[in-house]
């Protein structure tokens, strides 16, 4: 079921530079598990609850009549990543719907790709090997005996749809169950 279109708008904030400033100042840690590349804040809600609830119903009152009724918590974290090199794994999230907003400046390929699943697959886990495959996405996450290999094999059961750009200050929408990937992680002169 989609729920959310797929949703691109530029200029989000009003003051993307000092935002960015604010989030760059933060304490950022690694998921221990790996479950995603790079480092996260802590949740927005709990360290800045003014800012959690302007952007979280402006993100809201794009597809909701009025958040004054909505019952509803976002996962409000800044993410940062460095010295990671190549795509990122191709996955869904377990959330309703997913946002991303852009704040780096420096290198418009780092964006998304929205990919579907071929139509010879009946789940993006068909066999054993495509489960351990998956496995080595947080051994990739944590920089630790990257598995390009495994990595190429596992994507070889999507196909792609549409990628969009990065952009300063972009915010782009989309229903959690599509798959998705970073395009890119060759952030070797600036972080993504």
């Amino acid at each position: 079921m989609t729920t959310i279109p797929l949703t691109v708008l530029d200029n989000f904030f009003d003051n993307p530079d000092t935002l960015r400033d604010w989030g760059l100042s933060l304490e950022y840690k690694p998921d221990p598990d790996g479950r995603w590349p790079g480092k996260r804040s802590q949740q927005l809600d709990q360290i800045h609850p003014p800012l959690y609830n302007f952007i979280s119903k402006k993100i809201l009152s794009l597809f909701f009549d009025s958040c004054d009724n909505l019952n509803y918590h976002i996962d409000l974290v800044f993410q940062l990543i460095e010295n990671h090199q190549g795509s990122g794994w191709i996955h869904s999230d377990d959330d309703v719907f997913t946002f991303l907003i852009y704040l780096q400046k420096s290198d418009p390929n780092c964006g998304t790709t929205f990919w579907s699943l071929n139509k010879n697959q009946i789940h993006f886990f068909n066999n054993s090997q495509d489960i351990e495959n998956s496995r080595s996405r947080n051994s990739y996450h944590l920089n630790k005996s990257p598995d390009i290999k495994a990595q190429e094999d596992f994507h070889r059961n999507f196909t792609k749809e549409i990628s969009i750009p990065d952009k300063f200050n972009r915010l782009i929408a989309f229903s959690s169950e599509k798959f998705h990937s970073a395009n890119n992680f060759n952030n070797n002169a600036s972080s993504r």
